[in-house]
């Protein structure tokens, strides 16, 4: 046995039991969070985490392209 090893191993486990303890206390105010996002963007129901990442993406994309639009008409 490889003591030092064992206790890494331990070590990580205890940390990840934390990390889980820390999420599940922060998912009511997560999920109220998430709600108020949809809200804002006119969705009323059945709006997730999920729908916040794909959300997000499309909206980083959009100001990205509207970006480089602005760029290449001043550089044009």
């Amino acid at each position: 046995m490889d003591e030092k090893l064992d206790a890494e191993c331990i070590a990580m486990l205890r940390r990840a039991e934390e990390l889980r303890r820390e999420l599940r206390d922060m998912r009511p105010e997560l999920n109220e969070a998430v709600r108020e996002y949809g809200r804002r963007r006119g969705y009323y129901s059945f709006f997730g985490e999920w729908h916040v990442n794909n959300q997000h993406e499309i909206e980083t994309r959009l100001e990205q392209a509207a970006q480089r639009n602005d760029w290449e008409k001043a550089n044009a």
